[in-house]
């Protein structure tokens, strides 16, 4: 009769991408004073480093540079994700440009390898 010792490592995996949620997403107007375009929550449902955001970008709908944006952090202790305000920099007061944008977001995760969301 005989002994073996084996060890188990369980490695965490990297198996959901970021989940982006816009919150507040009110029409534009040249007239406005309200810096804030939207509120942005991003939830990864991963644990660990896997489950972290990494950063939050506007990759396409802004050519003209009218929005950026802020991160807030962890807004509500217990609770996961983070929040994000996209933020007006400027309008054009222009009557041909539109007051309505349509931005596509990109959400990565800081996980190995990372996961990224569009919306």
């Amino acid at each position: 009769f005989s002994m073996t010792k084996v060890q188990v490592l369980v490695a965490q995996v990297n198996q959901h991408g970021p989940e982006i949620y816009v919150y507040h997403l009110p029409e534009i107007s040249e007239y406005s004073h309200a810096d804030v375009y939207a509120i942005v929550r991003v939830i990864d449902r991963d644990d660990g480093v896997n489950g972290e955001v990494h950063s939050l970008t506007i990759v396409d709908g802004d050519n003209d540079g009218h929005f950026r944006i802020t991160p807030l952090g962890k807004q509500t202790a217990g609770v996961k994700g983070e929040e994000f305000n996209i933020e007006i920099l400027k309008l054009a007061h222009n009557s041909s440009v539109s007051n309505r944008y349509n931005l596509t977001l990109r959400a990565i995760d800081k996980g190995k390898p990372a996961r990224r969301t569009l919306l």
